[in-house]
């Protein structure tokens, strides 16, 4: 467990926008788009689509602030100005609970969030859809990987980026 500890926040820290796939570039471009205003959009896809690399080089290029989840956000306190874009990982689809993290967001003075779901909200949020990884985006993450020093003895063909990163482990 620790490896892939020490893997993730290592990709969390050089994430950036040249190691992103082909769907991820297609997000990324979208996501641009959006948070030039003051907006809320939603990022959703399934586990493995690469949502949370995809956050994590834009906050790295947006000097945003990025949340593992909406109660990291309710437990952070900003002592300086909010920064001009929040992301909120592995944020809700429940329109109830919806409305309450887009309220702290408000309270908080967010300007931009980007909130990543697996579902698509219902509340009328701008929705960027990344699909399931393609077998070019496998080869992408396992070259990005290897910039890591980071090797699978058997690459998958298929499946998520989930599987991809744990397979450098074994």
């Amino acid at each position: 467990m620790s490896q892939l500890l020490t893997l993730l926040n290592r990709l969390k820290v050089e994430a950036r926008a040249e190691w992103l796939t082909d769907n991820q570039q297609v997000a990324w471009h979208h996501i641009r788009q959006q948070v030039r205003f003051p907006e809320r959009i939603n990022l959703y896809g399934v586990s493995g689509s690469g949502k949370t690399f995809l956050a994590w080089a834009l906050a790295n290029e947006q000097n945003a602030a990025f949340f593992a989840s909406p109660n990291a956000l309710f437990q952070s306190d900003f002592v300086n100005e909010p920064p001009r874009l929040m992301i909120v990982d592995n944020g809700v689809s429940e329109t109830g609970e919806l409305r309450r993290l887009l309220a702290e967001l408000q309270m908080r003075n967010g300007r931009s969030a980007l909130l990543i779901t697996r579902q698509p909200n219902q509340l009328g949020l701008p929705l960027i859809h990344l699909p399931l990884p393609t077998s070019q985006d496998i080869i992408v993450t396992y070259h990005n990987l290897s910039l890591l020093e980071h090797y699978a003895l058997t690459p998958l063909a298929e499946g998520n980026l989930w599987q991809v990163i744990h397979s450098t482990l074994s």
